[in-house]
């Protein structure tokens, strides 16, 4: 506590600015030092702040308040920033460019354009066992990265990534495209009987993963097929102890079986 309850006549050894000084009170021989915030004036009184606690300082009194020359320095903090990367929508605002033109089933086109693309999407029923893969074909550029490879999400599992690239012929380029893409998904092990929705993605070289359901304007352009799987019952094999029952039932039979051939035996 100062002797004179917070209230001090001060003089200021050199004109300072605001901000954030180390500060000492020579007045009662003590020297409490910590940070303190220098704040403009107020009329006849400058105030200072120390955490929670303000002081007011009036200059009409005769204990002097003598400041550090150097203000004390605190750690510059950096405007947080968003670290490119991850898995991300379409944006075109983030310069993303698509069309999404075809799909195939089996290697044969089934769908090719907007219209019957967007029909076609809505479900292709493997459920009989005859759907081995399902391939999405279209063009994607960034105007800001470039493309580091194409691939698909089943659900809400892991991208995976592989050999998709297709050279993109000068139109598409002239519409921004980078590159077409050719993304075949071997749908052959899903035997779930369930649907299942398969996404298009790409990496780019920034590291962002952009899933293409580009939605804007109204338009319909999601790169994605909702797949219905075959239903294959795994066999259901009989418990140990049900086969032991069995066995022993089969040796008792065979035992039974063995002793009336070996009675008629005798009985000639």
């Amino acid at each position: 506590d100062h002797p004179d309850n917070g209230n001090a006549v001060f003089a200021l050894d050199n004109a300072l600015s605001a901000g954030s000084y180390l500060a000492e009170f020579s007045a009662t021989g003590e020297k409490p030092i910590g940070f303190w915030s220098f704040g403009a004036a107020e009329g006849d009184a400058y105030v200072f702040q120390n955490g929670n606690e303000v002081t007011t300082f009036y200059p009409k009194m005769a204990v002097k308040l003598v400041l550090d020359a150097q203000p004390a320095t605190e750690p510059e903090t950096q405007p947080a920033t968003e670290p490119a990367g991850g898995l991300r929508d379409f944006d075109a605002g983030k310069g993303d460019l698509m069309s999404y033109d075809q799909i195939l089933v089996n290697g044969a086109e089934i769908a090719n354009g907007n219209d019957a693309v967007i029909a076609a999407k809505a479900l292709v029923d493997g459920s009989d066992g005859s759907v081995q893969t399902i391939a999405m074909h279209g063009w994607f550029g960034n105007k800001n990265a470039k493309i580091d490879s194409f691939g698909y999400m089943i659900d809400d599992k892991a991208p995976v990534f592989g050999d998709f690239k297709v050279d993109a012929e000068q139109a598409v380029i002239d519409a921004g495209g980078e590159y077409r893409y050719t993304i075949t998904v071997d749908v052959s092990g899903i035997t779930d009987g369930k649907t299942h929705k398969i996404q298009a993605v790409v990496k780019l070289e920034n590291g962002d993963i952009v899933k293409m359901n580009r939605n804007a304007d109204g338009k319909d352009r999601d790169a994605y097929v909702n797949y219905k799987a075959q239903l294959i019952q795994e066999e259901t094999q009989p418990a140990t102890g049900d086969v032991t029952v069995a066995m022993f039932a089969v040796i008792a039979v065979l035992a039974l079986g063995a002793a009336v051939v070996f009675a008629k035996k005798r009985a000639f």
